[in-house]
């Protein structure tokens, strides 16, 4: 009985030892490293783009093993070149102006989208004759030269009806051309919907009222922003872009439920700029433009999902009004690997 119980003691030792040695290596494994990565985004930090600094500042970002620096864009093209370049492994970029670069040669795709509506918008000031878009004939547009929105004008007024060469371009740069509306020097300016509150606000203090056309109310259904990285890196490193776009779209997926907490969060990192401002810009050129999307989405990665037809679209709409050096395809702009499926 002694005997026994000797080797049975002595059987547990081994066995308590042999698990210990297996959990051993696991215990002793150094963490993840964290990879920093460079995000470059669209624009100038504003804030639309208050939807990114939850995976910041809660660490989702470090969870999945990145730090991530989040640095200004000056424009989509500009980002793409960057992107191209390899002067950043992320971008936040127009998947009109991807089409474009595309052509020319550009190595970039998108993996994953953020503006799921078009921000094309016409801003009027009401009052002055211009009541439906059928009133823009014989009007003045002043808007940046190459501005997206007087590119595409000609497909917004085949939808309503009207004809472009009957709708005079003023080319300015967007101060100049906001200043030109509110003085009535010209009958309305192109800009991007995110911009909508602080064009209010100003025009608020002068006592004039503004309306809009948003090109996406009136048949161009198109996509917009979205996450871009280089094919080599794709090719090359899908585990960083999985593990960038799971994080990313975790963070949205955060600022979308919680929208004021997400500001706050904003905020805290751009505590230069003027909140009230911050908001408007947050709701109209962050979450309205995720249209319907988080209402069918049943997790944060079907927020990033693209609809085959409509890259399609989007595809044959640039094709139709910008010059392209090559025919682009819709499969070569973007994948949906590392997304799901958004619900109907």
């Amino acid at each position: 009985m002694k005997t026994t119980t000797i080797v049975a003691v002595a059987l547990i030792v081994v066995a308590v030892g042999a698990a210990g040695a297996l959990f051993l290596p696991s215990l002793l494994a150094p963490p993840r490293q964290i990879e920093e990565v460079t995000f470059i985004l669209d624009w100038i930090i504003y804030g639309k783009h208050a939807m990114y600094y939850p995976a910041v500042e809660q660490g989702i970002y470090e969870k999945y093993g990145l730090k991530v620096n989040i640095v200004r864009g000056y424009g989509s093209g500009d980002t793409i070149q960057k992107i191209n370049a390899k002067q950043g492994e992320f971008g936040f970029a127009d998947m009109g102006s991807l089409v474009i670069l595309r052509s020319q040669g550009a190595k970039v795709v998108m993996v994953g989208m953020i503006h799921h509506v078009m921000p094309h918008t016409i801003a009027y000031v009401k009052g002055k004759g211009i009541n439906t878009p059928k009133d823009l004939e014989g009007k003045t547009m002043s808007t940046p030269a190459g501005n997206a929105v007087w590119v595409l004008f000609p497909a917004f007024a085949r939808a309503v009806g009207i004809d472009p060469a009957k709708v005079r371009f003023v080319p300015a740069d967007v101060p100049v051309a906001r200043a030109a509306l509110l003085a009535g020097q010209v009958d309305m300016t192109g800009m991007f919907w995110g911009e909508k509150g602080a064009l209010d606000t100003e025009a608020a203090k002068l006592g004039i009222q503004m309306g809009y056309f948003r090109y996406s109310e009136y048949g161009l259904d198109l996509y917009s922003n979205g996450i871009i990285v280089h094919e080599d890196l794709l090719r090359d490193r899908p585990d960083l872009v999985e593990r960038f776009v799971k994080a990313t779209l975790e963070g949205v997926w955060y600022s979308l439920k919680e929208p004021e907490k997400s500001l706050d969060i904003y905020m805290k990192y751009n505590p230069e700029q003027n909140k009230e401002v911050a908001r408007l810009e947050w709701i109209y050129g962050g979450i309205d433009m995720y249209g319907d999307v988080p209402k069918r989405a049943k997790n944060p990665l079907q927020l990033g999902w693209m609809e085959p037809d409509k890259v399609r679209r989007t595809v044959e709409v640039i094709s139709q009004f910008y010059t392209l050096q090559r025919p682009v395809t819709p499969d070569e702009l973007y994948t949906n690997r590392f997304v799901e499926r958004t619900g109907s």
